[in-house]
């Protein structure tokens, strides 16, 4: 400037310090941020709705993926890594894309992986995205399907063996059972829809000879650690060995095994072979009171 035909110069100095502490709180809050969102042990990647570009993707997703960063930002998520063809993705409302499901990503080997995705709406400076996260399921379903080959021979079993089983849990709920139970007991498995199979089994009671013996067994052993085993001796002339255990899950009882054997051959012939002896010892005792009969 000039002042009285001199030329001066003014320096305007300000005091920054207070916005370079923002700035740096900034920096700081967004690799705090950043820290945090590659921590997560699930993945997750940003979404633009419109144009389904990935905008960012974590190091979980990307490890599971096998991807690079560099390979997945500013692409079409159904070009890389959704199993939906482009057509139907684009063409879906965003409200048809949220919440949970079960779906598949496609690796960078073209590998399906099983997931349970999560979709919510973010706000980010006035504009809609789609944050997305998901969990790989593959060891689950692996495991879900161990558990039913493992189920299924199990059954396979029990329906093998000609002992009527039944497994109840603590409030008499089945847990498993053979159709032979059911033929043995002549009740069909409609039956313990509508009753407690406690109720149901007692229907038959009135068919042995000795019912009242038999239920306070059953009463004797029920919420105890105690083992059952007796005989059912029926009107109509059928045999059953009953055996009751409990069984234990994690240390506490949660329910009890029942097994039934029909033993009525074995019982026809113990009890034939019995007769045979009481009409052996009659004649044996008949033998001998004619033979002192006959020396007196």
């Amino acid at each position: 400037i000039n002042f009285s035909d001199q030329q001066l110069f003014v320096d305007n100095l300000i005091d920054i310090t207070p916005r370079k502490k923002v700035l740096e709180k900034l920096s700081e809050n967004e690799k705090y941020l950043d820290t945090i969102f590659n921590s997560i042990n699930s993945g997750v990647y940003i979404v633009d709705p419109a144009t389904k570009e990935i905008l960012e993707i974590n190091d979980y997703a990307l490890e599971l993926l096998k991807y690079e960063k560099k390979d997945l930002i500013g692409k079409k998520c159904f070009e890389k890594i959704c199993t939906a063809d482009k057509k139907s993705c684009l063409g879906e409302k965003v409200s048809n894309c949220l919440g949970e499901n079960e779906r598949s990503l496609l690796d960078s080997e073209g590998n399906e992986i099983e997931i349970l995705k999560s979709v919510k709406e973010i706000y980010i400076d006035g504009k809609t995205y789609l944050l997305e996260t998901f969990t790989d399921i593959t060891a689950l379903r692996e495991n879900e399907e161990k558990v039913l080959e493992r189920e299924e021979i199990l059954q396979a079993t029990l329906e093998a063996t000609d002992d009527g089983m039944l497994v109840l849990d603590e409030k008499y709920n089945i847990i498993n059972s053979n159709q032979t139970y059911f033929d043995m007991w002549q009740i069909s498995q409609d039956d313990f829809v509508n009753l407690s199979a406690l109720d149901a089994v007692k229907k038959n009671f009135v068919e042995l000879k000795n019912p009242l013996e038999s239920f306070r067994n059953i009463q004797r052993v029920i919420g105890t650690d105690d083992k059952l085993l007796d005989v059912l001796f029926f009107k109509d002339g059928r045999v059953y060995e009953r055996y009751s255990s409990p069984i234990f899950k994690k240390g506490f009882r949660a329910g009890r095994v029942w097994r039934f054997k029909d033993i009525t051959p074995q019982a026809m012939a113990e009890s034939k072979l019995r007769e045979l002896n009481d009409e052996l010892e009659d004649k044996i005792n008949e033998s001998i009171i004619e033979l002192r009969i006959s020396e007196g």
